[in-house]
């Protein structure tokens, strides 16, 4: 399977599962099920993070993107590129600046003499002139779908498709986009005038469009989607055809579509009652009756909605308590506060990265 990239901010709609009010099913059942998550793996955190936490990467610059262990920053019309073990720079450029956070993972857009080209942190630093029939006021990577990388103009939403630096495709589009990637190439488009498409990332052939009730009504499974209406979870194949509904609402699975993680309609289903999934697809939480709990036991204290993220072996999981990110290795009884909150909370790369009024943090893992 190529690479499927999107940077995710947590507080945004999770993947979910449904629930007819307090679930029914056992976490017995629960943790007997195999899911298949599809998406970027950087979307859960490191292992690492069992033991904690360790040295802290904090800038005032822009923050581009962050990709193998390298933070790709702007200020004052230079672009550096930093590894976060040794704080060094290793790329450099002068009179350029970035686009906004790449969801792009290594790729990230760069402004140089009114010109976009594109910065491959993994493909030995190199940079592509990008070739549009219109060139764009602003520029993000929104998502890498089987390795086809899919740009949006901030200023009207435009997307654009692309293919050895060349535009392949535009479809136009409003600024209140959000774009998701999908099993097989394809790319699931939300906007917040009220509709949703599904797009061949390829091609930019649009296989289905239709009108809902806004992007929060609205989570993307790997081969369709559930729409939220009246109370009634509608479970959609992604050629608009309606699978079946049932009086639920839907309970958010960490890490989820806010990371470009989905599921299968399938999961959805089966899934009632999960709250964290590891990258192997194995359940790590459930919820018995309104409890929260583990493999091993009951998490004290813990709710369902306090959850952030969960490392990718499931050993460890990140949540908010009383204002603080908190880790916590699963079957321990320690916890590990971190910091308080002062920003919103995003996992790239696996890392833990909060971003500020005035500057972004990376906190490194101990392990």
């Amino acid at each position: 399977m190529g690479r499927v990239t999107r940077a995710g901010v947590v507080g945004v709609a999770a993947l979910t599962a449904l629930v007819t009010g307090c679930s029914s099913a056992s976490a017995d059942e629960a943790f007997a099920l195999q899911l298949q998550p599809v998406g970027d793996q950087g979307a859960w955190l490191d292992n690492a993070y069992a033991a904690g936490t360790d040295d802290e990467y904090s800038t005032e610059s822009t923050v581009c993107g962050i990709s193998d262990g390298l933070i790709i920053e702007s200020a004052e019309a230079q672009v550096t590129v930093t590894s976060l073990s040794t704080g060094e720079a290793v790329f450099e450029v002068a009179e350029v600046s970035c686009g906004a956070w790449s969801a792009g993972g290594g790729l990230v857009p760069l402004l140089l003499d009114g010109s976009w080209q594109l910065l491959d942190l993994e493909g030995e630093m190199s940079v592509t002139p990008l070739e549009f029939a219109e060139e764009p006021e602003s520029l993000a990577i929104v998502a890498v779908a089987d390795d086809v990388p899919v740009a949006a103009d901030a200023a009207d939403g435009t997307l654009v498709g692309f293919s050895g630096g060349s535009e392949t495709w535009r479809i136009d589009g409003d600024s209140g986009l959000a774009a998701v990637p999908l099993a097989g190439g394809l790319l699931g488009v939300t906007r917040a005038s009220g509709s949703l498409s599904v797009i061949d990332a390829a091609s930019g052939e649009v296989l289905h469009e239709q009108s809902v009730g806004g992007a929060s009504s609205v989570t993307w499974s790997s081969d369709g989607f559930v729409l939220q209406e009246a109370g009634e979870a509608i479970l959609v194949e992604l050629d608009g055809t309606e699978r079946s509904r049932a009086d639920a609402v839907a309970q958010s699975i960490v890490p989820g579509t806010y990371a470009g993680v989905t599921v299968s309609l399938d999961d959805h289903a089966a899934a009632s009652n999960v709250v964290a999934v590891s990258a192997d697809g194995a359940p790590v939480l459930a919820l018995d009756g309104s409890a929260v709990v583990s493999a091993d036991g009951a998490i004290d204290g813990l709710a369902a909605e306090q959850m952030l993220a969960v490392s990718a072996d499931g050993s460890t999981v990140l949540f908010i308590r009383n204002n603080q990110l908190v880790l916590q290795e699963i079957g321990a009884d320690e916890l590990m506060p971190i910091r308080a909150i002062a920003g919103s909370v995003r996992i790239a790369d696996g890392l833990i990265v909060i971003e500020g009024t005035l500057s972004t943090v990376v906190m490194g893992p101990a392990g």
